[in-house]
């Protein structure tokens, strides 16, 4: 039986192809990058708080819940020595046999916001504020062993049950009142979203990105690490990215992407150096046809970050967006969708679009064709959608 979490996978090799100066030359900074992070990354682990007490308890609530032991990733010869109180391991970031990678991660990244409250005193209301220099070692020990339980397999065979998410999801979705239905209107709004890097901005939209949107709350060297194993050698389409820069950014931090593609008919002038703009609708229903022609049969990551559904007025433009959704996302490929909202109006207008969005979302879920989860983020909900291999079972 094939593995659930392939998306930690590397993709099937393709035909080999002459490298590009260009290729070359990101490859080179990538490794760069890559064996400095490690580095730094070393000396973390060995700093952090009371890390080796916590990899040993959450080996023995491994063994309880019958997952193969972590190997011990720092030496116990000399671990870092604190005068605040020793850090143990919740039950609560150790993933349960039966849960998928991603249900693991928005699960423990609340866990993670209370330890930081317990930290300080006080509740933490906006984790999206706080930068990884802000993060104290006991903290950034408890994600790194986030990230360490991200990367295992389930061990427990159940078939997949979206029923639960559907109810939650149906009440969660909210309404976006910002109206924007042309170029210029577009431009007043954030248009310039990063991966990981928080802007400069008292507006809620300069701290959004889409890692800590859509992936896991906060950015330290441990969920970048992971971000690498995650997104390079992959396909990834952005439904109205406006002026991102994603690529780029990923570059600089190790990671190498296959491709990725901004679809957005709302940029007239991209940017030098922006993402690859496809200037047509992610509801237009020939977009399958259009990304085609860009060399581009199958997306492995779909993201939506305030985008759409939130500004679709008409219902069947929401059920086309999905129906693309279905059509270009590969076999264990994801789609993310931030903030889980529909266009403002009339009291039966805005039923009408969540009716749409109910029903596309019951649609794309029956049988055991994706994996459905319903996160919170940033005070909004979201929709995670993993396409399943046909036969997959095991989480």
């Amino acid at each position: 039986m094939k593995s659930p979490d392939s998306q930690f996978q590397q993709s099937p090799e393709s035909p080999q192809e002459p490298l590009s100066l260009e290729r070359l030359t990101a490859l080179e900074s990538a490794a760069t990058s890559v064996a400095k992070e490690a580095e730094n990354a070393v000396l973390q682990q060995q700093k952090a708080e009371g890390f080796i007490a916590s990899q040993k308890q959450a080996n023995e609530i491994r063994r309880e819940l019958g997952i193969a032991e972590q190997p011990s990733g720092v030496s116990e010869q000399e671990p870092y020595k604190s005068k605040a109180p020793e850090a143990g391991i919740k039950t609560e970031v150790v993933r349960h046999p039966d849960e998928s990678d991603s249900e693991f991660l928005f699960r423990a990244g609340k866990e993670v916001t209370k330890q930081i409250g317990e930290e300080t005193g006080s509740k933490v209301f906006d984790p999206y504020r706080i930068l990884e220099n802000a993060l104290s070692p006991r903290t950034k020990g408890m994600i790194a062993q986030v990230m360490e339980e991200a990367r295992q397999h389930g061990t427990r065979e159940r078939s997949i049950d979206n029923s639960e998410a559907l109810r939650s999801i149906e009440q969660s979705i909210g309404v976006n009142e910002k109206k924007a239905t042309t170029e210029d209107e577009f431009e007043r709004t954030q248009r310039k979203r990063r991966l990981f890097e928080i802007q400069p901005g008292k507006s809620s939209a300069s701290r959004e990105t889409y890692w800590n949107t859509l992936f896991f709350p906060y950015n330290t060297e441990a969920t970048r690490g992971l971000a690498r194993e995650l997104l390079t050698d992959k396909t990834i389409v952005v439904l109205g990215g406006g002026h991102a820069h994603l690529k780029e950014e990923m570059l600089k931090n190790g990671i190498i992407p296959r491709e990725v593609l901004n679809i957005d008919p709302f940029v007239s002038a991209p940017e030098l150096g922006a993402d690859p703009v496809v200037p047509v609708s992610a509801t237009d229903v020939g977009l399958s046809e259009v990304l085609r022609g860009r060399g581009i049969e199958k997306a492995d990551e779909i993201w939506a970050e305030y985008s759409v559904p939130a500004y679709l007025k008409d219902p069947s433009e929401i059920t086309a967006l999905f129906q693309n959704i279905d059509t270009l996302l590969a076999e264990n490929g994801s789609a993310r969708i931030w903030p889980l909202e529909v266009s403002t109006g009339s009291e039966e207008e805005i039923q009408l679009r969540k009716t749409a969005l109910m029903e596309s979302l019951t649609n794309l879920c029956a049988g055991e064709k994706y994996e459905l989860v319903k996160f919170d983020a940033a005070g909004r909900a979201g929709v995670f959608l993993r396409r399943m291999d046909e036969g997959t079972k095991e989480k």
